[in-house]
């Protein structure tokens, strides 16, 4: 398993859009952004560059030391957790490692936000407005390239679930989505943990994760 240390990024290092999105509330719902798209290239002959986008939720105080699993983040209330952003001085950093590897979310007075993807968009505020236990009226968003990384380089992960392959427990990997069969017209984001790999699968991850995956089929 990675050491804590190496989780810790910031948002220019994962090339993650520079500035916040404000998405306000209107007529009871956001003004949607979908979840995954491909933006085109910045220079001719370029390729698009696959992103996702993600939501900013100041975390309430009765979730501070509670990891993610025990708050139910996923199951509860059908979130899924990317990063978790912290500020220290006058610098924003994140941690991956708290939803890689379950860890415990930081205490109270930290200027913790968590960083999330929503299954389905943004559309219904319901698992929004129990998380935080209030209505809010503008959510923060940014957009996070993905990585690809083609499952068949690792050869003992197909045919495997996501859970029975331990991505996330030994490795330290959180697979945001994957390209089913590598077609990019069949995405499907923050899949389920019983998925079933298959060696025509890519999986789409942040870039520490993708490292992390080259380390694995080079051993």
């Amino acid at each position: 398993m990675s050491s804590g240390a190496e989780h810790w990024t910031t948002w220019e290092d994962l090339g993650a859009s520079a500035e916040c999105i404000e998405c306000p509330l209107k007529d009871d719902k956001f003004v949607n952004l979908p979840l995954y798209q491909e933006i085109p290239p910045d220079r001719p002959g370029g390729s698009s560059v696959p992103v996702v986008y993600i939501f900013g939720l100041n975390v309430p105080d009765r979730f501070a030391n509670k990891t993610l699993e025990s708050i139910g983040l996923r199951k509860r209330f059908n979130l899924n957790a990317v990063a978790v952003e912290m500020v220290q001085g006058k610098r924003k950093r994140l941690n991956l490692a708290i939803c890689a590897q379950n860890e415990a979310m930081p205490p109270p007075g930290l200027g913790v936000t968590l960083w999330v993807g929503v299954q389905g968009g943004i559309g219904s505020l319901k698992q929004i407005c129990e998380f935080l236990g209030e209505l809010p009226q503008t959510l923060r968003a940014r957009w996070v390239p993905l990585r690809s990384f083609h499952i068949g380089r690792i050869p003992q992960w197909v045919g495997c679930d996501l859970v029975q392959n331990r991505i996330r427990a030994e490795s330290g990997v959180n697979v945001l989505g994957i390209c089913l069969a590598g077609q990019a017209d069949r995405v499907q984001m923050f899949p389920e943990p019983g998925h079933v790999l298959r060696a025509t699968d890519v999986l789409l991850v942040l870039r520490p994760d993708e490292e992390r995956l080259e380390a694995i089929a080079q051993r």
